[in-house]
């Protein structure tokens, strides 16, 4: 989510206070989020062992409902839609000629 400074000597708590109330923001157009997961790591991306100490986060999620959500048509459906209207198209120019 976000790399916090650590401007404390070691053994002290590190404290990071977000600016305006939000860190990082994100904005998702999925219908539901099934699993949130999160690691403290270094800057080498190792796991930290805080050798037995507590560490708290929190996170602010914001749900922002629309009502009409689109739902795309699958691949194949629009590709059959689409040689569907070509043929009705051709029909039509031919049907012209032979009048």
């Amino acid at each position: 989510m976000c790399r916090v400074p650590i401007n404390t000597t070691p053994g002290n708590i590190i404290n990071i206070q977000p600016v305006n109330g939000n860190v990082h923001k994100l904005l998702l157009k999925v219908k539901d989020i099934t699993n949130i997961s999160m690691r403290l790591t270094n800057q080498k991306n190792r796991t930290v062992n805080l050798n037995g100490l507590d560490f708290d986060v929190s996170l602010k999620l914001d749900f922002i409902e629309t009502k009409n959500l689109v739902v795309p048509k699958p691949l194949r459906t629009e590709i059959a839609e689409f040689e569907e209207q070509k043929k009705t198209k051709i029909k039509k120019k031919t049907n012209k000629k032979n009048k």
